[in-house]
């Protein structure tokens, strides 16, 4: 619990240097919710946490054994309404927020521009998010990636990346 609780510090310390002003930030950070642990986008711009958006596909092959720590999410039909109570004392004082959403939804801007975001493992996967997201409209689609090092897997990450852009638009 420890690890969770330094994580939520950690961000509260980001956005009270002010790290997210004017600028829409992704972290990745894990994540408590109902009692289950989640790898998480965290999206924060001007010091508000826009949305928490859980890792629904787990990386367990070769290294990985990320089940080991994290479940995969699975989107309920109420997910719309799905909040998670930030830490009172780092959040409620500091920023006056005190729920964020918590899914696998994603974001409008004030002049219509939509981002989404999908984590790693998810870009491999068979049904992977870009692909429900760009249906949906979705014109911009971060993926925060990270692994070990690996030889020739930047190139084979850029690929599946210029792949899901082809494939579905956007940037």
């Amino acid at each position: 619990m420890d690890t969770y609780l330094h994580c939520w510090e950690g961000l509260a310390e980001l956005l009270e240097r002010g790290c997210s002003d004017d600028l829409l930030c992704d972290f990745g950070m894990p994540i408590m919710y109902h009692g289950i642990r989640y790898n998480c986008r965290v999206l924060c711009y001007n010091r508000q946490i826009l949305l928490i958006r859980p890792k629904m596909a787990m990386a367990d092959g070769g290294n990985y054994r990320e089940s080991r720590y994290f479940t995969s999410y699975r989107p309920h039909a109420d997910e719309n309404d799905s909040q998670l109570l930030l830490p009172r004392h780092l959040f409620q004082a500091k920023f006056g927020q005190l729920y964020a959403p918590f899914g696998t939804q994603w974001l409008e801007c004030a002049d219509g521009t939509t981002f989404g975001c999908e984590s790693c493992e998810e870009l491999w996967a068979p049904q992977s998010p870009h692909i429900h997201m760009a249906l949906q409209g979705v014109c911009i689609i971060g993926n925060g990636s990270g692994s070990h090092h690996e030889l020739r897997k930047l190139d084979t990450r850029v690929e599946l990346m210029m792949s899901a852009t082809r494939k579905c638009g956007g940037v």
